[in-house]
C-alpha cells in the first residue's frame, strides 16, 4: 500500500497587486534565492515530496526505462535543443541560453536529492 502524499502546511500571507488582494497559503514555499533553496522547512518538504514520488514510481521503473530508451533512440545524438530566452536575475533584457546537446544529457533521470 502506498503511503499518503505529504501535505504542505498552510501559512496565510496577504498579497496585493494592482489593487487586487488575495491570500497565498503557500507563499512560504518560495525561497527568495531560488533556484538555490536554503530554507530548511522548504528543503524538508521537498525531500518528503521526492520520497513520495520515488515510492509511487518504483513499481513502474521498468516501464519508465523502456519509454526513455525508446524516446532516446528516436533522437539523433547530435540533435540540439532550440535556444531558450532566459530572463537574467538583474534587468529585464532577455538573453539566449546555450543549446543543449541531447547526447550530453544523463542516461537516467535520478530526480532531486
Amino acid at each position: 500500500m502506498l503511503a499518503q502524499p505529504p501535505v504542505a502546511r498552510r501559512v496565510p500571507k496577504r498579497r496585493e497587486r494592482l489593487g487586487i488582494v488575495w491570500t497565498d497559503d503557500y507563499a512560504w514555499l518560495r525561497d527568495p534565492d531560488y533556484p538555490q533553496v536554503h530554507d530548511p522547512a522548504i528543503l524538508d518538504y521537498l525531500k518528503a515530496e521526492n520520497a513520495y514520488f520515488a515510492a509511487s514510481m518504483a513499481p513502474h521503473q521498468a516501464l519508465v526505462e523502456e519509454v526513455y530508451a525508446e524516446l532516446k533512440g528516436r533522437i539523433k545524438p547530435d540533435d540540439s535543443s532550440v535556444p531558450v530566452v532566459a530572463r537574467p536575475a538583474t534587468g529585464n533584457h532577455p538573453s539566449w541560453t546555450e543549446k543543449i546537446s541531447f547526447s550530453s544529457r544523463p542516461a537516467k533521470n535520478t530526480g532531486v536529492a
